[in-house]
């Protein structure tokens, strides 16, 4: 049940470390490429961390089904997921919607800098005026 707990502590980091990732926004086209490349990291973790999720899933089954035939001492309680499920859903989503997230924002910065061009173009024009 130990391994179980400590499992659970691993895909609890694991989302909260990843929201975090995931949640930064980019100020710039470098940031932008780097928050793609720490979601791809992200992604390539995620089968070791399918692997805890299942192994807790079977652990919690186990003791259930031992529950249902009878009591034994000491076996322990099932690990509680139900928060980490929750978390593991928002994050999933935030993962899937992370690329349109990063276009947006990839955008807005365009629009930014067309702006600035602009007004830095009239700048140059009214000084260039005199």
């Amino acid at each position: 049940m130990m391994q179980a707990l400590s499992e659970k502590n691993e895909v609890e980091g694991f989302v909260s470390d990843a929201q975090a990732t995931l949640g930064k926004a980019a100020t710039s086209i470098e940031e932008i490429g780097t928050a793609r490349q720490a979601a791809k990291t992200l992604v390539s973790s995620l089968p070791h961390i399918m692997d805890c999720r299942r192994r807790i899933d079977e652990k919690n089954r186990l003791l259930k089904s031992v529950a249902a035939v009878g009591s034994v001492v000491g076996l322990g309680q099932p690990v509680d997921m139900a928060d980490v499920d929750n978390a593991w859903d928002a994050f999933t989503t935030q993962l899937q919607q992370h690329d349109t997230h990063l276009d947006e924002q990839k955008n807005q910065l365009q629009g930014q800098l067309a702006r600035q061009v602009r007004s830095d173009g009239r700048m140059v024009n009214l000084s260039g005026s005199k």
